[in-house]
Formats: structure tokens, sequence, C-alpha cells
């Protein structure tokens, strides 16, 4: 049986990170041409469509726990390869970063629809659901507010240096570093919620 605390702990600490990371990807995206999310979008519903095939093998509680562990391991590269870009090779996101970085948030959206269908099945009782559902939208809600503190607090401290002018990557910067924080609970409480059945 999963854990369902660890698990509800687990949604919580995943729409936290879907909170915190909302604004961050715009700036990070800033270098990539109008044209990548065409050819992004086509090959997303190609994978999805794919995906989907496979639900008669996958839509089990097992394959639920491997594909869910790999998904939220792309998070944490993502921002190690961020703050690594940031302080070795450019303060600006170059093109070939943003490039991987966007390639691995198109793997995540995948299995976007297989995810919401296999947790329902695994989940399946009313109450169960409601809280899942209730713990999804305040980690959402928590890390939307978190977001802005932390936004408007280092706007500040970077309005003492250059009234005027405000670094955004400095922002996003911090902010991963809170991100990496958070997906390391993500990924803990993930592993906690699934131990009995290992």
């Amino acid at each position: 049986m999963t854990t369902f605390y660890h698990y509800r702990n687990y949604k919580l600490y995943n729409s936290l990170f879907s909170g915190l990371s909302i604004g961050s990807v715009f700036v990070i995206y800033t270098p990539l041409p109008p044209i990548t999310y065409s050819i992004g979008g086509i090959f997303l519903a190609i994978a999805m469509w794919a995906v989907a095939y496979l639900y008669p093998k996958i839509l089990n509680r097992h394959s639920y726990y491997k594909i869910l562990l790999f998904i939220e391991l792309l998070p944490f590269f993502i921002i190690l390869i961020f703050i690594f870009s940031y302080i070795f090779i450019s303060r600006s996101t170059p093109l070939y970063i943003a490039i991987l970085i966007y390639s691995f948030y198109q793997i995540i959206f995948i299995f976007g629809n297989y995810l919401l269908r296999a947790e329902t099945m695994i989940f399946h009782h009313k109450q169960a659901i409601m809280a899942l559902d209730i713990s999804k939208q305040q980690g959402s809600f928590i890390g939307l507010i978190l977001a802005f503190i932390l936004y408007a607090f280092i706007e500040w401290q970077q309005s003492f240096r250059t009234p005027t002018n405000y670094d955004k990557q400095e922002q996003i910067f911090y902010i991963h570093l809170v991100l990496l924080i958070n997906q390391i609970l993500v990924i803990h409480s993930l592993i906690r919620s699934f131990q009995r059945n290992r």
C-alpha cells in the first residue's frame, strides 16, 4: 500500500514547486525563438499520443512509481543545470541551455495525462482524491505567495545597488536555490510514499 500521508506531502511539495517556478521559466526561455514552441508542441502531441497506447502496460502502481520518480528527477537536473550555467557559464541563459531546459520540461509534460489517469486509478476513493487536490491547491497557493515574497525581497535588495535596473537572472538564480531544497523534499516524500511497495 502507498503511504497516503507521505503522498499528500509529496503533492504539496510538488505543487509548491509549480508555484515557485512559474515565473522563472519565462525568463529562462527568453533566448528561444517562437518557432521552438510550435516544434515542441508537435513533438509533445505525438509523444503523448504514443504514451496513451502504452496504458494497458503502464497503468499500474509499480509503473506509476517508477515513471513518477523519473519525472521528479528531471526538475532536479533542470535546477542543477541552471545553477551550474549561471555560476560557471553566463549570468544570462545561453540558447543551448534554454533549449535543454525546455526539452526536459517537455518530457515531463509528455506524461501529464498518464500521471493524472494513474493517480485517479490508484487513489479511487472520493475522500482520497479530495484530500490530494486540497494539498495540491495549498502547495500552489503557498508557492505563489512565497515566490512573490522572494522576488519582492530580492528586488528590494537590488534597489540599493541599481535603483532603476533589476537583474531578473539574479532573481531566478536565488529562486532556483529555494527550488533545489524543495525538489529534494519532493523526491524524499515520493520515495517514502511507496516504501512499503518495495
